[in-house]
């Protein structure tokens, strides 16, 4: 690949990876149907893959705060991107992994709401993740909770007190009023 070719793909990448949560795979050692498989139930998922040399990876996260990344790019490195739900390729390759009976491809590490997840044991800890739209709806609901059991007090409130109005003794129309 040539240096402005280089360049492009490079400033594409960082513009892509700015906004957006990523998986680091070591493939090595799927089959090509396997690969295959694999990149099958990605595209199912809306998630980006992408195959990149550790050289260019590694221009990408040296200078910025994906620099805890750089140890792990070595051997063949896959990259599986998703700019939405951060769970969601976890998931997915928990799926895979059910799928063809082995736990390849390893995952390396992830960097997830700006923060790095390193090594495969992080993998369960990522599938619990929530996206952002899922936890600001939680938010909304605990916030509108307490509105609303305060307008369902006001309204048994008086809903009671219509209760106890109606059952007081109607005056009949040709009753004096009491004067005191």
């Amino acid at each position: 690949m040539n240096k402005p070719k280089k360049k492009a793909l490079l400033e594409k990448m960082q513009a892509t990876l700015a906004d957006s949560h990523f998986y680091i795979l070591d493939y090595q050692g799927l089959t090509a149907h396997q690969t295959h498989q694999l990149r099958a139930l990605l595209h199912e998922h809306q998630i980006q893959c992408s195959v990149l040399p550790n050289a260019l990876l590694k221009l990408l996260f040296k200078e910025n705060e994906k620099k805890s990344l750089l140890p792990l790019l070595k051997q063949s490195s896959m990259l599986l991107i998703t700019p939405n739900t951060p769970n969601i390729p976890a998931k997915v390759l928990k799926d895979f992994y059910k799928i063809i009976g082995t736990s390849k491809p390893l995952l390396k590490g992830a960097f997830v709401h700006g923060e790095p997840f390193l090594g495969s044991a992080q993998l369960k800890t990522l599938e619990k993740l929530i996206s952002k739209e899922e936890l600001l709806s939680e938010l909304l609901t605990l916030l509108q909770s307490p509105a609303t059991q305060l307008l369902q007090t006001l309204q048994s409130g008086a809903h009671n007190l219509m209760s106890v109005l109606a059952e007081l003794p109607k005056p009949s129309p040709n009753a004096q009023p009491a004067v005191s």
